[in-house]
């Protein structure tokens, strides 16, 4: 969803929901600081529903959950966020198995419900199910070399975290409705997700 924005005459693109390096998907930007205003109050009020799909690590226990766990600044490492069991912010996110590719890879549909810096990537990491391709959560850039499944020529090469933002659901500033907008499948995860598909039959 792309609301450009013009501040102080200069045409700049006003974003009011960014994505990670690397991950794929919906963001959004408004127009005038109104729609920005406006669209950024929803995001603060935990208004606007949140879906993203990921490819993670292992085999996810149960076909549902939540993981509820407050998210601080990494203590050393300052690029990065970690879970904490005290102070931090509240971080939520729901999610779904929708499938299993043996016991190397589940396939998730997450909703968050809060907005937290590297929710998704902190959260899954944490429970051991880091999510495919994560260079800094994750197993690094170039695990996927060593994978099983790579070195018999199954797996395909993997450049980035396996981690899209599928739909977002909020209020239109113009419309004065709430209105869904879905982003389909990137082709790389899109080629990585039929060749798991593939080695499941």
């Amino acid at each position: 969803m792309y609301l450009d924005r013009e501040i102080g005459g200069v045409f700049r693109p006003g974003i009011v929901h960014r994505l990670d390096k690397d991950t794929s998907g919906l963001i959004v930007a408004a127009k005038n600081d109104q729609s920005h205003a406006f669209l950024a109050r929803q995001f603060k009020a935990g208004m606007v529903k949140k879906q993203y799909v990921a490819i993670v690590h292992g085999q996810v226990e149960g076909d549902e959950g939540e993981i509820d766990l407050s998210i601080v600044r990494h203590p050393k490492k300052r690029k990065q966020m970690s879970v904490t069991h005290s102070g931090g912010r509240r971080a939520l996110t729901l999610w779904q198995k929708t499938e299993v590719f043996h016991s190397y890879f589940s396939l998730l549909l997450i909703t968050i419900k809060t907005g937290r810096t590297h929710q998704i990537r902190v959260h899954f990491s944490h429970i051991g199910h880091p999510v495919v391709g994560d260079p800094v959560y994750g197993y690094g850039r170039n695990w996927w070399k060593r994978h099983p499944l790579h070195k018999k020529g199954l797996l395909p090469a993997i450049d980035r975290q396996m981690l899209h933002a599928k739909k977002l659901g909020l209020v239109h500033p113009l419309e004065g409705r709430y209105m869904e907008f879905e982003a389909p499948m990137p082709d790389d995860m899109d080629r990585v997700l039929k060749t798991l598909q593939q080695l499941n039959l």
